[in-house]
């Protein structure tokens, strides 16, 4: 039930999404937070708010006008979040752990907003021990396991010299994503410090198997998605081209004209399927 409430209040703010008068774009961002406060984990949201996130990072445009709807009072925790992010991106520790808050403060145990504001928290030391209960309260709201929260939970826990208990907080998110490059680099981190070389050494010969299956990946896709621009390409041209008229040659007291019919050849590609792989860095979901 709580699924599709969340995707129903998803569709809602989709189509909330419009351009007014002023050539500007307004969205009712009220909606992305009851989608999220119904199902912390609709991948849908989470993924427009991640985008919105850098958007608002990246756009002065969007921070103004996220600034005018906290002075006229329709301010969601949504809208805090991205102001966070913002101040996080541009190096505001504090503006950023406030907004952090107030996120909190309007939607608790944000998911998002609990993963940042843990990952800010732990540089203070004595801000520490409340990280890792963010962190942990974040996970256990969650429905299933998240390997970016379990990543930074052990971050924090590293962070505060509980070595041993980072190694299975990154022991975990690598079971949940064998890929995850920043948890594999972090648990040889961790037996270094416990001085495990043979471990370590054994890490780090899995982080570069990793990186050049990633790699490989990464050219897969590019492969595909510069086939899919020249099939659309190709597409355009062909429409333009009126097909050719079929008839029988003649022949003048000028001379003649010889003709012959010439088979167009159809270029295909080979089908290829977009893996969704979730690379994601601390503060980051």
């Amino acid at each position: 039930m709580e699924k599709l409430l969340s995707a129903c209040y998803f569709d809602k703010y989709v189509q909330s999404v419009r351009t007014n008068d002023n050539g500007q774009v307004e969205i009712k961002l009220e909606f992305l937070d009851l989608a999220i406060r119904a199902d912390a984990n609709n991948a849908n949201a989470q993924q427009e708010i991640a985008r919105l996130m850098l958007q608002g990072s990246e756009t002065p445009e969007m921070k103004a006008s996220l600034l005018a709807s906290i002075a006229n009072g329709t301010a969601s925790a949504v809208t805090h979040l991205i102001i966070a992010n913002y101040h996080m991106t541009n190096g505001n520790r504090d503006k950023a752990i406030n907004n952090f808050r107030i996120a909190l403060e309007k939607q608790p145990n944000h998911p998002i907003a609990l993963n940042n504001l843990a990952f800010l928290l732990v540089e203070d030391e004595s801000k520490q021990e409340e990280a890792l209960e963010m962190i942990e309260t974040a996970i256990s709201a969650a429905v299933r396991p998240n390997p970016s929260l379990l990543d930074t939970k052990g971050a924090v826990q590293m962070k505060m010299g509980k070595f041993t208990a980072a190694i299975s907080s990154f022991q975990e998110a690598i079971r949940w994503d064998p890929l995850k490059l920043v948890s594999l680099e972090n648990l040889a981190n961790c037996y270094d410090e416990l001085e495990m070389d043979e471990m370590a050494a054994t890490q780090r010969t899995r982080i570069e198997e990793v990186k050049q299956v990633l790699a490989d990946r990464k050219k897969e896709l590019e492969k595909a998605a510069a086939a899919k621009k020249e099939q659309a390409t190709d597409s355009t041209e062909n429409e333009g081209n009126p097909p050719a008229e079929s008839g029988s040659a003649t022949e003048s007291d000028q001379g003649s004209s010889d003709t012959t019919n010439a088979a167009e050849e159809q270029e295909t590609e080979p089908n290829a399927s977009d893996e969704n792989n979730e690379v994601s860095t601390n503060g980051e979901d």
